[in-house]
């Protein structure tokens, strides 16, 4: 399977929104446990489908769907004491998107001085029809809207995901 990327994770995050705030916090002994249950899914899933073909790229329900079509993937998950595929799927989902908070929290500064930056070139450039100057100023805006929907993490989840960072970022980078 390809390495799960931070960017691939903002689609992720906009289509978790509530819900992750309405469960418990997220602590070490089960960002361990996916961890662990994930590096045995992708080891098992790298010869046998493609987990990230969806074209919705919606992690959450392309892995439930696999955990309920593939009983190989309903015993990993149940071995790291995860009661369903959809429990596994929604605690992968708050571990992204906390670990994607994180990520963002660390770029932030940097990130929106640069769009700053180039929205006021963009006002500045007379020789920018008016149309691609709204086209190019709609772009910098979303991509501002995104990086602001990181935010909205639970910070407990925050805290737990940075205290597995290593592992997460092996996890992520190596997938």
């Amino acid at each position: 399977m390809k390495p799960v990327s931070v960017i691939m994770a903002s689609v992720v995050l906009l289509l978790v929104g509530a819900s992750v705030h309405a469960q418990q916090p997220l602590d070490r002994g089960t960002i361990n446990r996916w961890a662990d249950s994930m590096e045995e899914v992708q080891r098992w899933g790298e010869s046998r489908i493609d987990l990230d073909g969806d074209a919705s790229m919606d992690f959450a329900a392309s892995f439930a769907r696999a955990a309920r079509e593939h009983a190989e993937v309903q015993r990993i998950i149940a071995r790291h004491g995860f009661s369903s595929g959809d429990q596994w799927a929604r605690t992968g989902s708050r571990i992204m998107h906390a670990f994607a908070a994180m990520k963002m929290d660390a770029y932030a500064p940097a990130m929106e001085r640069e769009m700053r930056q180039q929205l006021e070139e963009i006002e500045r450039n007379p020789h920018l029809p008016p149309e691609q100057r709204q086209m190019m100023r709609q772009q910098i805006e979303l991509a501002m809207g995104s990086a602001e929907a990181f935010a909205d993490a639970p910070a407990e989840d925050v805290a737990a995901v940075r205290a597995n960072r290593q592992r997460l970022d092996r996890l992520f980078e190596d997938g």
